[in-house]
């Protein structure tokens, strides 16, 4: 939000007139107060866990972390496929998972990796998504390995999988056969 636009809107609902410097402070704080509440959450991301495994037995939820010299554990990666996706896609969809990734650009950067599928009307059909802290072959690898388990996919055979021309994906997806 544009400073003035938050002068303007102070004015407008408060009826109090603020300078820009304080309008500018109170931006920045907000800010931050909201980028330690989006930090704070990576740290319920296993009591998340466990909550979608009570409600979504048989899911498939895995966290990946690094624990460091130093003493710190690092994120590294958080796989989700609940049971109805999979069941949903072997029963009802057709042999054809496209892969993709997505930068996350908020201030706990990362990158989602998707798999989808089409239903029997065309539809997308989401099959599984991974939060990975980097785009790389050992984190397409990991994704497509549980992925493949997931989906009983074995060594692929009758499978199509179309990507953005990525080479990682089909590496990964064919490194382990």
């Amino acid at each position: 939000m544009k400073l003035v636009d938050l002068q303007s809107a102070v004015m407008k609902k408060y009826k109090c007139l603020v300078s820009i410097n304080q309008c500018a402070r109170a931006r920045t704080q907000s800010i931050s107060e909201f980028e330690q509440g989006m930090k704070k959450h990576y740290d319920k991301l296993w009591d998340y866990g466990e909550e979608v495994r009570r409600t979504n037995p048989r899911s498939t939820l895995k966290m990946s972390v690094e624990a460091n010299p130093d003493g710190k554990t690092y994120f590294q990666g958080f796989y989700i496929c609940l049971q109805g996706l999979k069941e949903g896609w072997i029963s009802g969809c057709r042999r054809v998972i496209g892969l993709d990734g997505f930068f996350l650009k908020t201030i706990c950067k990362g990158v989602l990796l998707s798999a989808v599928g089409r239903d029997g009307k065309n539809q997308i059909f989401p099959i599984a998504w991974v939060v990975v802290n980097i785009e790389n072959k050992e984190n397409w690898t990991w994704f497509i390995d549980l992925l493949k388990e997931d989906l009983s996919l074995n060594d692929g055979v009758g499978t199509t999988l179309i990507s953005d021309q990525h080479k990682v994906h089909f590496h990964a997806f064919f490194a382990s056969l």
